[in-house]
């Protein structure tokens, strides 16, 4: 009975986080990485970079680090998070 329980637990709970995480994951480190350079520049000028480059992104928009956000995740979406000066502090990413 412990070994069915476990291979259940495994089925309904590990497998579909580990298939459906690990897409998303990749994306958001290569676009990550891509974007890396862009710290410190003016996030308005990141903002239109990335526009131009990935014109399927419906949303690319500035964020102070301190404003509320959203804890969904969107594909389409990039959020660009800046300081009190409108520096970049972190590279964007997709979601």
């Amino acid at each position: 009975m412990k070994k069915i329980s476990s291979i259940l637990f495994f089925a309904l709970l590990v497998l579909p986080v580990a298939i459906i995480g690990k897409p998303m994951k990749a994306a958001e480190e290569s676009t990550s990485s891509k974007w890396a350079s862009f710290v410190g520049e003016p996030a308005e000028k990141v903002c239109e970079h990335i526009r131009n480059e990935n014109p399927e992104l419906k949303s690319v928009i500035p964020v102070h680090h301190l404003s509320p956000v959203t804890m969904d995740v969107r594909p389409d979406r990039v959020r660009v998070f800046h300081d009190d000066q409108g520096r970049v502090i972190r590279p964007p990413k997709v979601g």
